[in-house]
């Protein structure tokens, strides 16, 4: 999941570990970066295949916590 991840989008190693669910826009189909190594906010479009891993993570993810 994280090198598919990682190779599909291009994240370097601590924007891909410090990701948050509040950067994950999977309506616009974009992650949002706040702290890049060149100091700008970015954001990478999700090719389809992360978005199906992120999508189903996050169901899973809110279905463990009750909501």
């Amino acid at each position: 999941m994280l090198v598919t991840i990682a190779m599909e989008t291009g994240l370097r190693q601590a924007e891909l570990l410090g990701l948050t669910w509040d950067r994950v826009d999977l309506t616009r189909g974009v992650i949002r970066l706040e702290v890049t190594k060149s100091g700008k906010r970015r954001e990478v479009p999700m090719r389809q295949s992360v978005y199906e891993i992120l999508a189903a993570l996050r169901s899973r993810d809110r279905a463990g916590s009750g909501r």
